[in-house]
């Protein structure tokens, strides 16, 4: 077990081995350890490990939240999906097994359903508890060909049509420029401050949910940016008319595919849909470079309709041990579920 950062970051060479093959961009380290520095107070970390030979097998970088439950760290404040890291089976089961000795809740809201870990944990709680499944939002995803290398992408003639307007209107405006660059460290600070500027003029910023209102969540995009420029795999697009930022987006190159974290336009400028016209040109480019697919992440909205091909299905898992404490979490659980459904009985009939 590893309660503070300094012993996770000292993981990072053998803990990027195991998650490399990954499709996952949040078991990276530089994604758990920014979770780490950004969201989580020290004496909340709990990060279990399994070690073989000297050589580390598997491990999961947890934290105790607010509810005192233990969850993947960065969960609750970015809600997108995860997954533990493990280099066999047997490596899986022991890490499984290892987090049901601790006794302790465990909740992960977003993991693939089709992950090992959810399977490996139903069987270490076995006798010592209860894991519930049930589905979450679905994760959208587009699948890129050489379709994508056209001017509108492998999209419906109706959404070619509303692009080209889209495009004409901004061009009405003035001289359109697209940059999608691989910055270095020591380019990237300009480059943020631009992108963090173009979302705090989005409806997010009358919200107060853009980043440069949030600065636990602006601190992480920052860190695990420099950590992915550094390492050659972060992406920052970025739509300008004549010369002035109205699109930005924020991604990372893992597994093949290019992962959007953060996305955002000028809402002065929404009448020429800049956001739209500049995911284009980005899956223009990814499909144009042999990429495999784009993962909008978030959850399933209006708007990803149009892009998604395809989804991740999603799964929500607690488990709970076989204590006096864990019974009690389940039966909050189970009663507050009831008792939304007896609310929205009782409103079903009144109407």
């Amino acid at each position: 077990m590893i309660h503070d950062v300094h012993g996770l970051d000292e993981l990072a060479g053998p803990w990027d081995e195991l998650a490399d093959p990954c499709s996952l961009p949040g078991v990276l380290h530089a994604w758990v350890s920014a979770c780490a520095h950004s969201f989580h107070p020290q004496d909340r970390l709990r990060v279990v490990t399994v070690v073989r030979d000297g050589r580390l097998v598997a491990a999961a970088a947890l934290a105790v939240n607010a509810a005192g439950e233990l969850e993947p760290v960065g969960m609750a404040q970015l809600y997108e999906p995860t997954d533990f890291l493990f280099a066999d089976d047997d490596a899986l089961a022991a890490l499984a097994h290892a987090l049901a000795r601790l006794r302790e809740p465990l909740v992960v809201r977003r993991i693939t359903a089709g992950s090992p870990t959810i399977a490996a944990l139903t069987r270490a709680y076995g006798g010592r508890g209860f894991v519930l499944t049930k589905p979450s939002s679905s994760s959208p995803r587009t699948t890129l060909n050489e379709r994508w290398t056209a001017p509108e992408g492998d999209l419906s003639a109706r959404r070619r049509s509303d692009l080209r307007r889209a495009r004409r209107r901004a061009e009405s405006m003035g001289e359109l420029t697209y940059d999608l660059l691989c910055p270095s460290p020591d380019e990237l600070e300009p480059l943020l401050d631009e992108a963090f500027a173009i979302e705090a003029a989005s409806w997010r910023g009358g919200t107060g949910s853009a980043l440069e209102a949030d600065r636990p969540r602006a601190d992480f995009v920052r860190r695990f940016a420099h950590a992915r420029a550094a390492a050659g795999s972060l992406r920052v697009g970025l739509l300008r008319i004549d010369g002035a930022g109205v699109a930005m987006q924020i991604g990372v190159e893992h597994d093949e595919r290019l992962w959007l974290l953060k996305i955002g336009y000028d809402d002065r400028f929404a009448r020429c849909s800049p956001g739209s016209l500049l995911l284009l040109e980005s899956l223009r480019d990814a499909a144009g470079r042999g990429l495999r697919g784009c993962e909008l992440l978030g959850t399933a909205e209006g708007w990803t309709a149009a892009w998604a091909s395809d989804c991740h299905e999603i799964i929500a898992l607690r488990a709970y041990p076989l204590h006096a404490r864990g019974l009690l979490e389940l039966g909050g659980r189970v009663g507050r579920s009831v008792g939304r459904r007896i609310v929205a009985a009782t409103a079903d009939d009144a109407r």
